[in-house]
């Protein structure tokens, strides 16, 4: 996850951006906005704090991004249809094919922008599968997409969401979400911690 907002340096200004996780982070979030000055890098993306709608094109994001001389630290793979209730759809084995098309066009984004890290959403449980079924296609999906990203010389990270603010979510808890990863067993594949997730599990 990353947080936006009108830091730049010790004073308001243009927006700014960090990661307020990381893979396998054992420390917090900084409170303050961290000393020095601070370049935009969610401006004029991201910086409002709402999504523009029409979303900008996977090119437009590039030539924002350059254009501010900002660094992307994280993008978020497709999720589907936030607004419907989705939160990624790794796990359903009906989307496998738009899933790898969707994630393959998030490690290029991510090439064009110099960001090392893509974040990726389980999905919420489906009914008509069992939770195995969607772990076993998640993982698959994830392994295919790891070399994907390690070929493109980035990373994937997958977030544990807690239940309390999207029930259902496959991957609620940390330790969901390292086991999956000691099942997947690949250097490409790491742990994104949201404090605000973990506070509410």
């Amino acid at each position: 996850m990353t947080a936006c907002g009108n830091w730049t340096g010790s004073s308001p200004g243009p927006g700014w951006c960090f990661p307020t996780g990381s893979p396998r982070r054992t420390s917090p979030p900084p409170s303050r906005p961290p000393a020095g000055p601070v370049r935009p890098v969610c401006s004029p993306v991201a910086r409002s704090g709402g999504t523009p709608w029409p979303p900008p094109t996977p090119d437009e994001v590039t030539r924002l991004v350059r254009a501010a001389g900002s660094r992307v630290a994280l993008l978020n793979s497709d999720a589907g249809d936030l607004a419907a209730g989705e939160r990624g759809y790794g796990n359903d084995p009906r989307l496998t094919v738009r899933w790898r098309q969707r994630l393959r066009e998030a490690v290029q984004l991510a090439v064009d922008v110099d960001c090392p890290l893509v974040n990726v959403l389980a999905g919420i449980q489906l009914p008509g599968f069992g939770v195995e079924e969607q772990h076993d296609c998640l993982v698959d999906n994830l392994r295919w997409a790891a070399d994907v990203a390690g070929a493109a010389g980035r990373r994937l990270v997958v977030e544990p969401i807690n239940d309390h603010d999207i029930p259902g979510y496959l991957l609620p808890r940390v330790a969901d979400v390292l086991a999956l990863i000691d099942r997947l067993g690949h250097d490409h594949v790491l742990l994104q911690l949201d404090t605000y997730h973990v506070s509410r599990t």
